[in-house]
């Protein structure tokens, strides 16, 4: 049955605010609209992504030549006709509601409770402290007074002028958070935490960290039997930690080596199915430089129970069955053609298909989304000093960790 994919990219939002989630923003209705687009890899040509706001109508045309395949359909709510199955970026109560408004029909889904504990950042971090494989000093508070607390420790622990980061319980990209240092909160820090204690919410603190390398291990739970690792994506990050892409294919030879991490997330995939949660999963892990330097491995350092942008971006790999190394980047500007080396070979050449239209309902795109293939043996190249692997899995249907 045709799916109709629908983009509830306030996934987060609406789970911290729980039954009494307010109508989204402007902004947030908006950004959602720009991430429609990013469903196009996922789906089939008999699926349908909803889109509050239509592009152009040459943009698929256009975007379906380019790849040589057809394309999903692009409807508003009206267009929308029952019997679809729906396919949510993260089950909520609010998106449940919508779709059977829709006349889709719900396909079996989670029980809502374990959805909200397994995207809680307080989950991620009882699964590193159980397995011993997170930051030294990070804690979840439920009050000031905690909080207060666990940053005396981690100053005791790290130096009072090193730096940290304050997480909201709910939270993804890097968003919902605080950064900065020292034993003390000024008023603005602690009207901040309020807000999120008031609502329920505990908080996170952890040591800042400076990360080398990331990656997006996509499962994919079913509800009875063995969790699947569908693959492993390197995810690229701009400067403040906001995710800006996911290398779908890259050079087997230049991989870090993520497969401690794959063994650790394979247990928390496990954990997910026993606590009631079924469906897809994408943990980022990390390596990173400790106070001294050395690179050490965060198998979990962030647990999203839904659909990422890691995993619908390795989606566009059918479409480019050649490709050496390619990568699917979200927000920024790209460019519009492709580079070659002044000899005329092709091997450092770099290929731009852009996967939304400039200009959504008369206003510029913010989150421009583009597919960026290349043939440079430095493109995708880790950090030196990282553990690498040439047989670290990209797709493993059959994959049975160590």
């Amino acid at each position: 049955m045709p799916k109709l994919f629908l983009g509830n990219f306030d996934f987060e939002h609406t789970l911290a605010a729980g039954p009494k989630a307010a109508t989204p923003s402007s902004r947030l209705r908006r950004l959602c609209d720009e991430l429609a687009f990013a469903w196009l890899g996922q789906c089939g040509p008999d699926d349908a992504i909803l889109c509050d706001a239509p592009p152009p109508p040459e943009f698929l045309e256009e975007l379906s030549a380019r790849l040589g395949t057809p394309l999903p359909r692009l409807l508003t709510a009206g267009e929308v006709r029952p019997g679809m199955t729906a396919e949510p970026w993260g089950w909520t109560e609010a998106i449940s509601r919508r779709a059977i408004t829709l006349g889709c029909t719900l396909a079996e889904r989670p029980a809502f409770a374990s959805v909200r504990v397994a995207n809680s950042r307080q989950f991620s971090l009882l699964q590193e402290q159980r397995r011993n494989c997170g930051l030294a000093g990070a804690a979840a508070a439920e009050s000031i007074a905690e909080l207060t607390d666990a940053l005396r420790r981690l100053a005791d622990t790290r130096g009072p002028a090193d730096e940290w980061v304050i997480k909201a319980n709910y939270c993804n990209s890097s968003r919902e958070r605080l950064r900065s240092r020292g034993t003390e909160l000024t008023e603005r820090q602690v009207r901040w935490v309020r807000q999120r204690l008031a609502a329920g919410q505990a908080v996170v603190l952890e040591p800042w960290v400076e990360i080398v390398a990331e990656a997006g291990l996509q499962w994919e739970i079913p509800r009875t039997g063995t969790p699947v690792l569908i693959g492993v994506v390197p995810q690229i990050m701009d400067g403040a930690g906001h995710y800006r892409g996911s290398q779908f294919v890259t050079d087997r030879n230049s991989a870090v080596d993520w497969r401690a991490a794959i063994n650790v997330t394979s247990e928390v995939a496990a954990d997910l199915q026993r606590g009631g949660y079924f469906g897809p999963v994408g943990i980022d892990a990390c390596w990173y430089r400790d106070d001294d330097g050395e690179l050490r491995p965060r198998p979990l350092q962030d647990i999203n129970a839904r659909w990422s942008m890691g995993r619908l971006a390795l989606g566009w790999r059918r479409h480019f069955p050649d490709a050496r190394q390619a990568t699917w980047h979200c927000g920024g500007q790209p460019e519009s053609a492709q580079v070659s080396n002044p000899d005329g070979a092709n091997t450092h050449s770099r290929q731009i298909i852009a996967t939304t239209p400039a200009f959504l309902a008369g206003a510029p795109i913010e989150l421009r989304q583009w597919i960026e293939l290349a043939g440079s043996a430095g493109f995708g190249t880790p950090p030196s000093g990282l553990p690498r692997t040439t047989d670290t899995p990209e797709v493993c249907n059959d994959f049975e960790p160590s």
